[in-house]
């Protein structure tokens, strides 16, 4: 699958991306408003100029939940995939896949030492 900018000015192509993994599904699904709050979130949670961010991959699951241990299933979720590179948030997957633990909602996948270092000094210099 083709990665897409995230730009609000034109959805179209990150719709259809959206459409094709979310499939039949009808629960546990996503929409553009998620992936703009996850992006959202994530640089809100890393809180570092946006120089370190070039390189971050998250994988996210906006739909994480804990379920009951009688519940004898493994319900699936739509998961994506955001990377930021060249001064914007890309998509690069969407696919659904066994929903993850609640606290689990965003795993990052890759980041830069640089990135480690910039996040580190930010808690350690308040």
């Amino acid at each position: 699958m083709k990665s897409a900018i995230i730009k609000t000015a034109n959805p179209d192509k990150l719709k259809q991306m959206i459409d094709d993994g979310n499939g039949k599904a009808t629960t546990r699904t996503i929409d553009l408003d998620d992936i703009l709050t996850a992006t959202k979130s994530i640089e809100t949670t890393l809180n570092v100029s946006k120089k370190y961010m070039e390189g971050v991959i998250y994988s996210v699951d906006v739909n994480a939940q804990d379920f009951a241990h009688a519940y004898k299933y493994q319900a699936d979720s739509t998961h994506f995939t955001l990377t930021y590179k060249n001064g914007t948030w890309r998509v690069s997957d969407i696919v659904r896949a066994k929903c993850r633990p609640y606290g689990e909602r965003f795993v990052c996948l890759s980041m830069s030492g640089e990135t480690e270092e910039a996040i580190v000094y930010k808690k350690k210099v308040f």
